[in-house]
């Protein structure tokens, strides 16, 4: 084990890292795009009120 960025799962032969330093609004936008594409996977909430949304009552139980 190496240093604590070290990746100790993988040889050193097949990833390699680099740093280089980037504008801060490049930073931001590339967040910003990020969180589209994660907004985008998930489902459009729903417009039902929440005493709408209830799970129906399990057979042989009345409410």
């Amino acid at each position: 084990m190496g240093s604590s960025l070290s990746i100790p799962a993988y040889g050193t032969k097949l990833v390699t890292r680099t740093s280089r330093e980037l504008p801060a609004v490049q930073v931001a936008s590339a967040l910003e795009d990020r969180v589209r594409v994660l907004a985008a996977r998930r489902p459009a909430p729903s417009t039902q009120s929440p005493a709408q949304r209830r799970p129906p009552a399990p057979p042989g139980r009345s409410c």
